[in-house]
């Protein structure tokens, strides 16, 4: 069994009881219970990934199916054991690494102002603009730049969840289902979200600002807008990273991490020429 991939192995854990003891040595039902550590590395190549628990200290080879890692997007974790992550073009989709199932959802193309500034491949080329010292043209990908932050709902079956995205431009926050045709902007005043989160208890997603306030959004109205339950904390930016989280008691709270900015001096400086 050992030298199974684990969608194999979760199907040999239903053959029979000795099957199943085996099965439940590799620690699977773990990867359910506790947060798991995805990530690509050199040893597993490009189209599969490792994914790690903490709680058991176990690793396991997962197929990653899509492009290779180096032409993908951007991957973020969700709630019930869900990837959200992109192809090369940009269009995204969700991914179950334990399971390998797979649920669409609508193309980059159809996010708002996002239709005519990327192409078919999701791509967008700079021209070069000599009088502010761009010489050459550039490329930018809809796949590394669209995505800023996800949030996923917990639902029994994936294709009745809703995906809830911050998205440039602007930091706009749009959403839908598996198996909709378009993302729905929810509204275009542009604004420096930090962070977003889904909680199961309420059915509700909680936006957080960067100035430290917080809004919440129920996407089961039928014109949801955001509704503010907690006012500014932070007078500027500053430098520091913020995450609604969620308390063992179903209380709300804010995690902050504060970092500064040190300048270093460079290894290796450019010659003057003159």
């Amino acid at each position: 069994m050992s030298s199974l991939d684990i969608p194999s192995l979760r199907r040999a854990g239903a053959v029979c009881r000795s099957w199943r003891a085996a099965h439940n040595a590799f620690c699977l039902p773990a990867l359910e219970r506790a947060p798991c550590l995805f990530y690509a590395c050199e040893e597993y190549g490009p189209n599969d990934a490792a994914l790690y628990c903490p709680a058991t200290g176990a690793t396991f080879r997962v197929p990653f199916p899509g492009p290779p890692h180096e032409r993908r997007g951007f991957t973020f974790a969700c709630h019930g054991g869900w990837l959200f992550t992109t192809d090369e073009a940009g269009d995204p989709y969700l991914l179950n690494p334990v399971t390998g199932a797979q649920a669409t959802l609508p193309p980059v193309k159809t996010i708002y102002q996002n239709d005519e500034f990327y192409d078919d491949g999701g791509k967008h080329v700079w021209s070069a603009d000599p009088e502010n010292g761009i010489m050459k043209p550039s490329i930018s990908w809809a796949r590394h730049l669209v995505f800023l932050r996800v949030a996923i709902s917990t639902t029994a079956d994936v294709t009745e969840c809703t995906v809830l995205i911050v998205h440039n431009p602007k930091w706009r926050l749009s959403f839908a289902r598996p198996g909709d045709d378009r993302w729905t902007l929810v509204s275009q005043d542009g604004g420096y979200i930090d962070n977003v989160l889904y909680n199961d208890k309420d059915g509700l997603f909680y936006i957080l600002y960067a100035n430290g306030s917080i809004g919440t959004l129920n996407l089961c109205e039928p014109s949801p807008s955001v509704t503010m339950i907690m006012r500014s904390v932070l007078p500027s930016l500053g430098y520091h990273t913020m995450y609604p989280v969620i308390g063992p008691s179903g209380e709300l709270l804010q995690v902050w991490r504060d970092w500064s900015h040190i300048d270093t001096l460079l290894k290796y400086r450019a010659r003057d020429r003159r």
